[in-house]
């Protein structure tokens, strides 16, 4: 089951940054707090869609930065975690969307980048890499929209599916059904909105040294996988900037430490347990 969620998130997380509007977004988060651990992430992401000719068909580029930070409770671990407090993720992406005709569209992505804690020397396996392909239909008023198509990442080994469907009710009510998040947006004014959702949060990173004890040969990563319930509320200033404030509350929360394979993986569960989420941030609207 782990491990199913594990491949949505990726399918999921990736193939709604490539469809993210053009902008710059930072944001900051309260994962997870409670006597385990602490997660704070902050996160910077950029995207832009380049017309190419008359037919609507651009070029996607795009960039992004997380910093992962872990606050362990030492007395709680059999071995030191000071190598395991700072993660970072960097990726850039490159794509190209090409209009079909007035309902169908096909996307393809490649977003290479590294994602580890940088002990010691750059790794083959601090590198990542995901490619996807997805097509999307629209109905003739271009209010539903269909997503389907096909993953790969180089951490997986394998590829999988893409599926989400998004729909505009009316000026005030719309929806996304899909992975990694589920959300419905009521917009009170032109101004604000709220967003109740359920999502799931991912971070995989390599770990560049052994930090368990009788395990120095093994390769390893650190894995923290968290299904979140909570409320949103988007808030726009003026033409180009909006506010956002996410809180919640986590029914899954995982922390691991697991080798590179893909079954009977875990080397360490730091035991978390389900804690409060928060999440806040600033975005730029690109014209």
């Amino acid at each position: 089951m782990k491990k199913l969620i594990a491949v949505a998130v990726l399918a999921g997380f990736n193939t709604g940054y490539a469809q993210m509007g053009d902008g710059l977004s930072v944001s900051s988060s309260l994962l997870s707090k409670n006597d385990r651990a602490g997660i704070h992430r902050s996160e910077f992401s950029f995207q832009k869609t380049i017309p190419v000719n008359e037919k609507g068909n651009s070029l996607i580029l795009g960039a992004r930065y997380i910093h992962s930070s872990f606050d362990f409770e030492d007395r709680r671990q059999s071995f030191p975690t000071s190598e395991l407090e700072r993660f970072h993720a960097a990726s850039v992406k490159a794509g190209y969307l090409r209009i079909l005709n007035s309902k169908w569209s096909l996307r393809a992505v490649a977003e290479p980048g590294v994602s580890s804690n940088f002990d010691g020397a750059v790794k083959f396996r601090d590198f990542t890499l995901t490619a996807y392909v997805v097509a999307t239909m629209s109905n003739k008023e271009h209010t539903a929209f269909f997503s389907f198509g096909m993953a790969y990442d180089l951490q997986l080994g394998f590829p999988v599916g893409v599926v989400s469907y998004y729909r505009i009710v009316n000026e005030k009510l719309s929806y996304h059904l899909g992975v990694p998040s589920f959300y419905l947006n009521y917009n009170f004014s032109k101004r604000s909105a709220i967003q109740p959702f359920a999502k799931l949060d991912w971070t995989l990173a390599n770990i560049g040294k052994p930090v368990l004890p009788d395990q120095e040969k093994e390769k390893s990563r650190l894995s923290h996988l968290a299904v979140i319930g909570g409320l949103g509320y988007h808030y726009k200033i003026g033409k180009s900037f909006s506010l956002f404030a996410e809180g919640g509350y986590s029914i899954f929360n995982e922390l691991q430490i697991q080798t590179y394979k893909l079954d009977d993986n875990v080397l360490y569960d730091f035991d978390l347990k389900n804690s409060l989420y928060l999440n806040a941030g600033i975005r730029y609207t690109l014209d």
